[in-house]
């Protein structure tokens, strides 16, 4: 999947969102720049290759979609694509001003949500996977829903992804706020899927590509917003693989400590203008 979110002046009071690629560097557990895109569109079929025309650029207007976009780096070609590592978290931080408003519509509980019986009027957005089981390339998609969020906890999404021959898988998609800096928004996966079922049997599972698909008109139209003043502010991905720190400990203490070490290992993008 592909993530680049980005925001860049045009001219007045005129803001878009556009990605920049670098040179491809060896397969290493990550994705490069050139694998990263996201943009607030009129169509959600949108890719940085895509005439401007299909780009919302209105400041502080709100888009028709939101769409975020990675491929991991991976080995091979067509539809035996291995990814280097299995991804276990994901991180991606937005500039300051580029909101989503939990308020705009109705919420699914946890108990709905799990019992894959959310209303319709609290879906949020699509998702699109590819996802490698030790064999070949599987698509499948999802829905996202707007959720109950626990207190302190700005937004929270759930994203049901079933497909035949995959049981339903659910994740959850968590939203903060960068109260110590800038306000920005970032947004985290924090125990991505590893393991699915065929016909009955578990099997191993690697995220290969995701896209994700936020519905700006949900709700009263005004689910997502763009900055009102445009800035040099980048977006960035990070990713983490499941591979435990060095002397990990259970202790809360260890945990803070850990998270600013390699835990696993990381790929970090960061976005030009």
């Amino acid at each position: 999947m592909r993530f680049l979110p980005r925001i860049a002046p045009v001219a007045g009071l005129v803001c878009v969102l556009l990605a920049m690629s670098a040179p491809a560097a060896n397969a290493a557990f990550g994705v490069t720049e050139g694998n990263f895109e996201a943009g607030t569109c009129l169509l959600n079929s949108c890719t940085y290759s895509s005439p401007k025309s299909i780009f919302y650029t209105q400041a502080a207007g709100h888009p028709p979609w939101g769409v975020t976009t990675f491929e991991l780096n991976h080995t091979g070609s067509g539809p035996g694509r291995v990814p280097e590592e299995a991804l276990k978290r994901i991180r991606v931080d937005v500039p300051p001003g580029l909101a989503a408003n939990p308020e705009a519509l109705p919420k699914c509980t946890h108990p709905q949500f799990e019992s894959n019986a959310c209303p319709s009027n609290t879906e949020v957005g699509t998702t699109e996977l590819e996802v490698y089981d030790g064999v070949t390339d599987l698509s499948v998609s999802g829905k996202v829903f707007n959720m109950e969020q626990s207190p302190g906890l700005p937004l929270l999404f759930g994203i049901n992804v079933g497909a035949e021959p995959l049981v339903n898988t659910h994740i959850m998609l968590e939203g903060h706020v960068a109260w110590s800096s800038d306000y920005h928004e970032y947004f985290e996966i924090n125990n991505v899927p590893r393991e699915g079922e065929i016909l009955g049997v578990k099997v191993p599972l690697r995220t290969l590509k995701s896209k994700l698909n936020f519905n700006g008109n949900a709700g009263q139209g005004n689910f997502l917003t763009l900055p009102s003043v445009c800035s040099s502010a980048l977006s960035r991905i990070r990713l983490y693989s499941g591979r435990p720190c060095r002397g990990w400990s259970r202790s809360r203490r260890s945990r803070r400590r850990a998270r600013g070490r390699r835990c696993g290992r990381r790929g970090t993008v960061g976005l030009r203008r």
